[in-house]
Formats: C-alpha cells, sequence, structure tokens
C-alpha cells in the first residue's frame, strides 16, 4: 500500500459548445457533431437541452385512475395537481448551496445527493488504521456518525469504534441501514419483516418496530425525526419460480413513542400509523428532503408531503433507475427512455432543463445522481463517471483504471472516488489525481469523509481510514 503522484488514466472527453450566436446561459445548446468517427466509449454522454420529446402517457399514477391508494384507509388517493413534463429553454443557473455542517450519516446523503462535508483531502494520504472485517461481509458503505463507524454489507453489518476497534456485528434483511446519532442508534431492517434500533456503543438491541407488510418488502429509505419515522419499501422476489414480478411500493409514516409518551427511550416502544401511499409500478427510486418524500415510478415523478398527501404529480414517458432532490426541489432522474438511459433535469414547474442520453457501452448506472454544491450533476456507472452542468453542457467523462465503486462530491466541488484498487478525486475539469493505491485489493464502497476530514472505506476484507497525518 502506497500513495502516489498525479497520473493520467484512460479520460474522455468532449465539451459540447453553444449554438453561433448563443450565450453560456439562456439559450437552447445544441450539439456540435466531433468530426470523423468516434470509438463507443467517446459516446458516453450527449447532452441537448431540448432531448427527445415527451408524450403524456398513460399508466401507473396517472391522475383518475386508482393507482395510488392508501392502505390503512383502503381508499383511492388522487393529486393534487398534475403536469406534463415539457422541455424547456432559457435555462437560468441557480445559487451555489450551502455547505453542510455535518458529514451524511446514510448511504447517500439528504436528497440522494451524496454530497460529503469538507474539501478534499490535501497532501499524501497515510493508513491511521485498518481493521478485519467479518468474513463474508460483503460491503456496500461505510457509515458513521459521532464515535461510530458502520460497515454495512448486503445481509450483515459491523460496527466499530472510530479508531478501529470492533464493537459488534450482526444481521440484517434486505434494505438499508439509517443512523441517529443525536440517539446514538442505527434502525436496521432484520429478517422478522420488523425494524431493529441498536446501540451504536455495543450493538446491542434497544427496540423493535413493527412495519407493514413484514418480511415481504425490502426497505429501501429510513428516516427518522423529532419521533416521526418514514420508510419507503418495495415488494421483494420471495418465490423466484413464480412467474410473478414484484410491483407494489409501499411509503408509510408512524409515530413512535414509548410507554411513558418521553420519546424513543430503551424498552418498549408504541407506534402509531399516521399516513401511508402505496402503488404498482415495474421500477421504483425515491429520494427524501426536509421530510418531504419525492418519488419515480414508470411514466411518473411524484411528491408527497409530511402526511403522505400527494401534492404534484409529473407525467412523462419513462422508466426510472436513480432519482435525487436538490435543495430547490430540483429533480435529477436517471431512467431508461425507449431504448437508452437518459440524466433529466426537472423543475418543480414541470420544465426539464436537459435530457442528456448515456451510451450503452458505457453500462447501467450504480447509484443516484451525485448533486454538487456548485449542482453539476455527475454519473457513475461501473466503467465511467461523468459531469454535466446545469445548462446540460458535458464538462467531462472520465474512465477510471478499475471497476467504480462509488463516489461523493466535496465542499471544493472534487468528484471524491474509489474505483478498482484506487482512491482518487476529478477535478471540474476531469483531471484525475490518485490520493491512495491499495494495490492488488479492490475498493467495494464509495468515500465517506469523516469530521476532522479522514476518508473511510472498505475492501473486501478490511475497513480503512486514511488521513493527511503522517505517521509517528
Amino acid at each position: 500500500m502506497r500513495s502516489r503522484a498525479t497520473r493520467d488514466p484512460t479520460r474522455d472527453e468532449r465539451t459540447l459548445r453553444s449554438t453561433p450566436g448563443g450565450s453560456p446561459r439562456g439559450r437552447t445548446r445544441a450539439v456540435r457533431p466531433p468530426r470523423g468517427p468516434l470509438p463507443a466509449i467517446l459516446r458516453l454522454l450527449c447532452v441537448g437541452a431540448g432531448g427527445t420529446a415527451l408524450c403524456a402517457c398513460a399508466g401507473t399514477g396517472q391522475s383518475g385512475d386508482e393507482s395510488w391508494r392508501s392502505v390503512w384507509k383502503d381508499a383511492p388517493v388522487t393529486a393534487q395537481q398534475v403536469i406534463e413534463i415539457r422541455s424547456v429553454a432559457g435555462v437560468r443557473a441557480i445559487p451555489r448551496a450551502d455547505q453542510v455542517s455535518a458529514p451524511p450519516v446514510v448511504a447517500y446523503g439528504d436528497g440522494a445527493d451524496s454530497r460529503l462535508c469538507g474539501k478534499t483531502p490535501e497532501g499524501p494520504l497515510h493508513v491511521s488504521f485498518d481493521a478485519a472485517l467479518p468474513d463474508g461481509l460483503d460491503p456496500k458503505f461505510v457509515l458513521t456518525a459521532g464515535g461510530a463507524i458502520l460497515v454495512e454489507g448486503t445481509s450483515r453489518w459491523a460496527l466499530f469504534s472510530s479508531d478501529g476497534a470492533p464493537r459488534a456485528a450482526g444481521v440484517k434483511a434486505a434494505g438499508v441501514l439509517r443512523l441517529q446519532p443525536e440517539r446514538n442508534l442505527c434502525l436496521a431492517p432484520n429478517r422478522s419483516g420488523t425494524l431493529t434500533a441498536f446501540d451504536l456503543s455495543d450493538g446491542s438491541p434497544k427496540f423493535d418496530v413493527a412495519l407493514t407488510f413484514g418480511a415481504a418488502y425490502e426497505r429501501r429509505m429510513i428516516a427518522l425525526a423529532n419521533g416521526v419515522l418514514r420508510v419507503a419499501s418495495v415488494e421483494r422476489t420471495l418465490d423466484p419460480h413464480a412467474g410473478i414480478a414484484p410491483r407494489q411500493f409501499l411509503l408509510e409514516v408512524r409515530n413512535l413513542t414509548d410507554q411513558r409518551g418521553e420519546g424513543l427511550a430503551a424498552g418498549e416502544v408504541l407506534t402509531e400509523p399516521i399516513a401511508d401511499l402505496t402503488g404498482e409500478s415495474r421500477h421504483f427510486a425515491c429520494a427524501l428532503r426536509r421530510g418531504q418524500w419525492t418519488f419515480a415510478v414508470d411514466n411518473a415523478i411524484c411528491r408527497v408531503d409530511e402526511s403522505c398527501a400527494l401534492t404534484v404529480q409529473w407525467n412523462g414517458a419513462f422508466e426510472p433507475r436513480f432519482l435525487s432532490v436538490d435543495e430547490a426541489g430540483r429533480m435529477y432522474l436517471l431512467a431508461r427512455v425507449e431504448r437508452r438511459m437518459e440524466l433529466w433535469l426537472v423543475r418543480s414547474d414541470g420544465g426539464r432543463v436537459y435530457a442528456a442520453p448515456i451510451s450503452d457501452d458505457a453500462g447501467e448506472p450504480i447509484a443516484p445522481p451525485i448533486v454538487g454544491y456548485g449542482h453539476v450533476a455527475y454519473v457513475l456507472t461501473r466503467s465511467h463517471a461523468a459531469a454535466v452542468d446545469q445548462t446540460g453542457e458535458l464538462l467531462w467523462s472520465c474512465k477510471p483504471a478499475g471497476p467504480v465503486a462509488g463516489a461523493g462530491v466535496t465542499a471544493d466541488d472534487h468528484l471524491l472516488i474509489a474505483a478498482g484498487g484506487e482512491l482518487g478525486w476529478i477535478d471540474p475539469k476531469g483531471a484525475w489525481q490518485t490520493l491512495y493505491d491499495f494495490g492488488p485489493r479492490s475498493v467495494r464502497t464509495p468515500p465517506v469523509l469523516t469530521e476532522r476530514g479522514d476518508v473511510l472505506l472498505a475492501t473486501d476484507e478490511r475497513l480503512y481510514a486514511l488521513t493527511t497525518k503522517p505517521p509517528e
């Protein structure tokens, strides 16, 4: 293991120019075709602000049918406002976002935007500590809060102290983990179909919460604030031989209190249903910001308020894969449109700022669109990373030396990325810098920044903390 200086990986880069007489902002952009043939790998993104025409299509979620329902009330739900997604011109950028004051404690952060707290580490990195992971963990994410580090796997988790000392390990069901640093808890779906809260100090269970449909559903998003629990779930494939693909999804909101009515304490916890919303779709993606869900299903994006009331529905023609939402409520959608994958930026008024086609040669996206503080959107596939600005111009595309495990965007607009056996960053011009080389070991998780600027990530067998502080 060693630090390594700057290098130039295999990288492809195209700049999309405005039409003659156009300006970088305020006019629709057009793609200038390259001269001569290009290898397929150079066609990762081909961005146009107008993109393909949209149709108002029938299907899941269209206003007037009974696709949306309340399970608890056994009643149909209708959107308060229905908007057709349309291409718009005269794009105006929005101001840079403020840096968050605390590190993310969920895999993708608020709004699924993958923003990291702090700037890119300067100088060579050194191993602060490394710790062995339990056999068969299959790490997917590293989460951190306070004095705890949690490595989340497919069906297991491992808990460590901030210096890498092992604390506990356990099993989990299909779904994500959610840290609650203010209560020193982690919420984890378990195999009995409930949600278990365990102590981040020692991994001991504190209480269970029953969820609708139990083990038949995968818990895609979990949030707990001010005693209110929000969970987004999708139906699982329980019998692969049944020949019926699961299509149901569910949003539910519950109040959580203990027997004394004093909030969540160790002991028995009472749950009170507040609201729910369910529907049917082959594809489902969601993001949660300030207690409000935005979710995408086949041919529709929807937003619900804190009580699961369906406030807005945006109709289009697409099959969603991933969704992110920025602080202005703009939606970044990765979706399959006809036979190709595209990145859309959709405003709250239904205006589609751009549609960025992604070449099939780049592969399928592996994460929600990363949204920088300056609102550059980053797309990750297993083999590529690419950046698109607010107006739909391709800033750069890059093919790292190994398979992409994940990335996050720093406060100084660098993409901190783990690929193959390297941790590196890509600057706003698309130049790659290697921060640390793990040699033959492949990184398996997106990098996470701690409050003091260390980087946490995991390989198949070990958890690593990297720091700029030289070893003693």
